[in-house]
């Protein structure tokens, strides 16, 4: 039986920040929220979530702020030296960063060995989002929420260059008032 919530639309820019808490908060399952978590607060992908293990999480003081910091394989670059990227999750932001922790504490390797398929079921049936909703999704909120350059876009989500950055750090009106 189909478990979409039907008031979700395709297009996951339409939903903003406090929508998307609310959508993960609901989730009862505590592996299915924190695969949710981390596809949406690592803008990860479908592969990285199946390859992310236990030890891949850490949390790390950065300036002062508590940080979950997620080492991610970057499939994406096979060829390049950096194939790893580290996800820096705040932990005031602990409906993100609390489920992540909290199940990577009771496995003992890989977080999320699922077949692709079960992941994309995972994700639609509890939210009504394929994952790469989720990484288009938290990387809106990034640049419109956290002020996040083309250049930390890149870094964040682990591209090649910073073509893709373009979608996401659209300006408003008040960026470019003067």
């Amino acid at each position: 039986m189909n478990n979409l919530k039907p008031h979700m639309l395709r297009d996951p820019e339409n939903y903003d920040y406090e929508f998307v808490k609310t959508e993960i908060e609901s989730i009862t399952d505590k592996r299915d929220k924190a695969l949710i978590c981390f596809l949406y607060a690592s803008a990860g992908r479908v592969s990285e979530a199946n390859r992310v293990c236990s030890k891949d999480i850490t949390t790390q003081t950065i300036n002062n702020i508590e940080y979950l910091i997620i080492r991610i394989v970057t499939l994406k670059k096979r060829n390049a030296t950096d194939v790893y990227r580290q996800v820096p999750i705040r932990l005031d932001e602990s409906w993100l960063a609390k489920p992540i922790l909290d199940y990577a504490s009771v496995c003992q390797s890989r977080l999320f060995p699922l077949h692709r398929a079960t992941i994309y079921r995972k994700c639609m049936s509890n939210t009504g989002f394929n994952p790469h909703g989720f990484r288009k999704l938290r990387l809106t909120h990034l640049a419109q929420k956290y002020k996040f350059t083309d250049q930390q876009l890149v870094k964040f989500a682990g591209w090649a260059d910073s073509r893709p950055a373009s979608i996401y750090a659209k300006m408003n009106l008040e960026d470019i008032a003067y």
